[in-house]
């Protein structure tokens, strides 16, 4: 696991090269405020569900532009995937976080479905997701989400 200090660096490099490279507004405030350590509330909420990520493949539904991938890395997940209904920001994610983080990928769904195979992963997070979901398209993600975790996960 990554020293506090360690994590900030990494999100201190995905601000920089955002900036340099000319990512969108949103992508940088997202990294400035990791850089300055929102990543520790995340931490807290991830300390009470009890949830052991250590060598587990780690999907992240509505992963943005990956900024909980450093996070996830720090707590021992082996694998992480991102997947994001915007094309721009899985183009972002791929082209700053996912260079940084070995196992990190990041897909783009664009009928709302997960593109994974079955039983392929043993966590999946939808962090900010339920919300922006109309309630009649609750029960098909939550399938899907089902069909992709582990059958010693679900």
């Amino acid at each position: 696991m990554k020293t506090p200090q360690e994590l900030e660096a990494i999100y201190r490099i995905i601000l920089e090269r955002g900036e340099r490279e000319g990512a969108p507004a949103h992508f940088q405030a997202l990294s400035r405020v990791h850089v300055d350590g929102s990543w520790r509330g995340t931490e807290m909420i991830f300390d009470a569900s009890g949830v052991d990520f250590s060598g587990k493949v780690v999907l992240d539904f509505g992963s943005k532009y990956g900024h909980l991938a450093p996070f996830l890395r720090t707590l021992g997940a082996r694998e992480i995937v991102g997947v994001e209904r915007m094309e721009e920001n899985v183009d972002w994610a791929r082209r700053i976080v996912a260079p940084l983080l070995p196992d990190v990928s990041f897909q783009q769904t664009t009928d709302g479905r997960i593109p994974l195979a079955p039983a392929s992963c043993d966590v999946v997070l939808l962090f900010e997701v339920i919300s922006h979901v109309h309630p009649s398209h609750l029960y098909g993600i939550y399938e899907d989400v089902a069909r992709v975790l582990r059958p010693e996960r679900r």
